[in-house]
């Protein structure tokens, strides 16, 4: 019997919390997250982090990210897992290789189909381009609420 790659190097059961994302702070640790497990990883199931800057500002125009993003940090504040709920909707969850299988995904699903999920809201245009970055949003013309992008800028 061949044994399941992805469950050899599972981190053991740790105490990991979970919340909602809140500040760009976050969104750096997901860029960091990803950049981390791409270097260590031999496959390419990780975002690049153009990916998630891509990602995040057409989240932050449309939804909040402060509802549609979750994250999983170790007990030493370390993020190990995000998961993104969008429009569509989509969904991804990217985990650290050693904690992938250890029950984050299965919760990221879970919290995905929870009816408690807000729902995409009155949607806006995009009228402009990313002003400067290279691995962080920082400015863009963006006929979203001042509420919706504010922790990004």
């Amino acid at each position: 019997m061949q044994k399941n790659s992805n469950l050899d190097h599972t981190a053991p059961l740790r105490s990991l919390t979970s919340r909602f994302y809140e500040t760009e702070r976050d969104l750096q640790q997901m860029q960091a997250l990803l950049m981390e497990a791409r270097s260590r990883a031999d496959d390419w199931h990780y975002w690049h982090v153009g990916d998630l800057t891509w990602g995040f500002f057409i989240l932050a125009c449309h939804l909040k990210p402060q509802e549609q993003i979750r994250l999983w940090h170790d007990e030493e504040g370390k993020l190990v897992a995000y998961a993104v709920l969008g429009e569509d909707p989509s969904f991804d969850c990217q985990v650290l290789p050693e904690y992938e299988w250890s029950g984050i995904e299965s919760e990221a699903v879970a919290w995905a189909k929870s009816p408690t999920v807000p729902q995409p809201s009155a949607r806006c245009g995009i009228r402009g381009s990313l002003a400067r970055s290279a691995t962080m949003i920082t400015r863009a013309s963006c006929a979203c609420p001042a509420s919706s992008v504010s922790s990004m800028w």
